[in-house]
């Protein structure tokens, strides 16, 4: 049998609390009628459930939990596929993970179970559903790609995906996604639904299990700040007693929805506070940033007044962050060094279109020719031309005087009703027709041409 397909069954960790029995057993159970002498085997598992019983994992409960699984995920409990019959899929989803069984003839083929990325787990509850659908396809499509199907979710609004007319861009590619296979939609409550919503849940309890380990000395401190905490021990006695479901308690520490450790008030609270805040590698977060990096492993009530009354308190910051500085000095950097580039490319430049470039220069005395410009041409004729009618040059006209080192006086007739020094840049040299007295010149057509018709009616 391929390793990967019970892979989510064989690497169910021992159950550490009564839920997590409740979950394993929900599974066992829905399968009971395949294992030879089910009730025997886990007769020391019930026995745990009991009301008033002490709980004890002991060898021979850990002998059943290995048989258990040793049977459900074998045959003739778990059976290899007939192509010519019909698949189903059932998939569920809690808060961190998502789980599925492979069905045929109410026999599984594979079982399917991973925790919630941490951009998954911002997901609706819609969306968590989905993500386990599509991940349950994807890991079977060897065996569902050409084949008519069902799939099976506890969650309504999925039996209605196919025909949703607004979609987000990843709703968008999942539905693409989707559109490879021929499966048909049914809905079934959780209560319905025990396999697929014990595999969604194993993870779960192995991430407060993994939580636990991993922070076990502060877990620690958490347990002896709440004997100080009259509100947490009510809690916690009102937790026990099945009277708030809220919350939940792993050996004896209360958890709130997503395994997140409720921490009592007093100091452990300021202490998350001044940590997740003031240390130079975390950058001083505002306060949307430091609500989430509290709230991925720690809930208390009203959490996001307190940070944000933190973080408004806090003298040390300016407003701005050090990842906003030091984007900023490197965009300054970028501009500084564009700058540098532009200059030194127009001095290269300039220095060889200086080469060939020559200044003109007029002697006094010598005729040159005025450019006439459409704002020049304004002061000196009253008529509206077009400005491509305008002449290019008017003169000749006799220079007086160099002024300065780029403009000269020019003698101008009064009908240029314009300064008499001009810039250098407005100038051309004329230059004389020797022929001009026996060279004929061209007629001119008359500046107006009239034409009348005559037109009977």
């Amino acid at each position: 049998m391929d390793g990967k397909k019970v892979r989510a069954v064989a690497e169910w960790t021992a159950p550490s609390k009564v839920a997590d029995l409740r979950s394993f057993l929900g599974l066992a159970n829905y399968y009971r009628r395949f294992i030879k002498g089910y009730s025997k085997i886990v007769n020391p598992l019930t026995d745990l459930l009991k009301k008033d019983q002490k709980w004890e994992w002991t060898v021979k409960c850990q002998s059943a939990f290995d048989l258990l699984k040793q049977a459900v995920s074998s045959e003739p409990v778990l059976k290899l596929p007939e192509f010519d019959k019909p698949f189903e899929v059932q998939t569920d989803a809690s808060d961190r993970a998502i789980g599925g069984v492979l069905v045929q003839d109410k026999h599984p083929i594979a079982f399917e179970s991973r925790k919630l990325k941490d951009a998954e787990m911002r997901y609706s509850t819609h969306e968590k559903e989905m993500t386990g659908v599509i991940h349950c396809l994807d890991a079977w499509k060897h065996y569902l790609l050409g084949t008519k199907f069902t799939v099976v979710t506890d969650n309504v609004a999925n039996t209605y995906f196919k025909t949703q007319k607004k979609l987000t861009p990843k709703q968008a590619r999942w539905q693409e996604f989707l559109g490879e296979y021929d499966f048909d939609w049914v809905h079934r409550p959780g209560k319905h639904n025990d396999v697929a919503d014990a595999l969604s849940r194993k993870a779960v309890e192995e991430y407060v299990a993994a939580l636990t380990l991993i922070e076990s000395d502060f877990l620690e401190r958490i347990r002896e700040s709440s004997q100080n905490d009259a509100v947490y021990m009510k809690l916690v006695e009102q937790v026990g007693a099945g009277h708030i479901r809220k919350y939940w308690l792993n050996d004896g520490l209360l958890y709130a929805k997503g395994g997140r450790a409720y921490v009592p008030s007093g100091p452990l609270r300021r202490q998350l506070l001044r940590e997740t805040h003031d240390p130079q590698w975390v950058g001083h977060p505002g306060i949307d940033r430091m609500l989430a990096l509290l709230s991925r492993r720690y809930y208390w009530p009203k959490m996001e007044y307190d940070v944000e009354a933190y973080v408004r308190t806090c003298l040390q910051t300016g407003g701005k962050s050090p990842a906003a500085y030091r984007f900023a000095r490197a965009k300054q950097e970028l501009l500084d060094e564009a700058k540098d580039s532009l200059s030194k490319a127009q001095r290269r430049m300039k220095k060889y279109a200086d080469l060939g470039r020559r200044d003109v220069e007029f002697s006094v005395g010598e005729n040159v020719l005025l450019k006439l410009t459409p704002q020049i041409w304004k002061k000196i004729s009253s008529k509206t031309v077009h400005h491509g009618l305008i002449p290019k040059y008017d003169g000749p006209f006799e220079i007086l005087k160099k002024v300065g080192n780029v403009a000269y006086r020019l003698r101008l007739p009064d009908r240029l009703k314009i300064h008499p020094t001009i810039h250098v840049s407005f100038l051309k040299k004329y230059h004389e027709d020797a022929l001009k007295e026996t060279r004929k010149q061209a007629a001119r057509a008359p500046p107006v041409i009239r034409q009348e018709f005559d037109k009977d009616v």
